[in-house]
């Protein structure tokens, strides 16, 4: 499993990325940056507003928007001690029917992996409901699709940490509205791949 650390000052993240030359992932919206690094599970991370001087991580904004936003959100993988570990960044904005929470990059490859887990966040200010369906790799069985998780409630903030080890080709994430008018944002953060 994963662990995070939220690191306090700008100064303190970027020694840690400039010793150890490991990319950079962010995501933003109009308000901040959640910026991170990756290195074998281990996750160490900073906000930093678009506000400068609202907080003491903010005296980096324009040193990360120079310097390190350019080369940051490379898509890859790192290779951990158990697992791939695999950054795709994906958002989905839900609908009131159910929706395939990575409008992008679509259904979590994992064929000939045992382990999996995948890692979404609700960062709207809206419940949302979470389906999730294994999908083996036979088209003609009748029973190639299983429900792995049925009408997830996942409130404004939560994250969904599905940890899965049946034989799937891929992995579908529906997300919606939990209540029918009010949206809210889906984010996956990436999911890891074992065994």
């Amino acid at each position: 499993m994963e662990s995070f650390i939220n690191l306090k000052t700008w100064a303190e993240f970027k020694a840690y990325i400039d010793a150890t030359g490991l990319g950079v992932q962010y995501t933003e919206d109009g308000r901040t940056y959640d910026v991170w690094s990756d290195s074998s599970g281990i996750i160490r991370a900073i906000n930093l507003r678009k506000a400068a001087g609202q907080d003491p991580g903010d005296e980096g904004l324009s040193d990360f928007e120079n310097n390190y936003k350019p080369k940051a959100n490379k898509p890859g993988k790192i290779l951990t001690a158990s697992a791939d570990v695999i950054y795709e960044l994906d958002t989905y904005t839900t609908v009131n029917a159910y929706g395939n929470a990575r409008p992008i990059k679509g259904d979590f490859p994992c064929s000939r992996f045992k382990t999996k887990q995948f890692y979404l966040e609700n960062v709207g200010s809206n419940a949302a409901q979470i389906t999730v369906v294994g999908i083996f790799a036979d088209p003609d069985s009748n029973q190639n699709v299983i429900t792995i998780v049925s009408n997830q409630g996942v409130g404004a903030g939560q994250g969904v940490d599905l940890t899965e080890d049946r034989p799937f080709e891929k992995i579908r994430v529906l997300a919606r509205a939990a209540i029918n008018g009010l949206q809210t944002t889906i984010k996956t953060r990436g999911y890891a791949l074992g065994g």
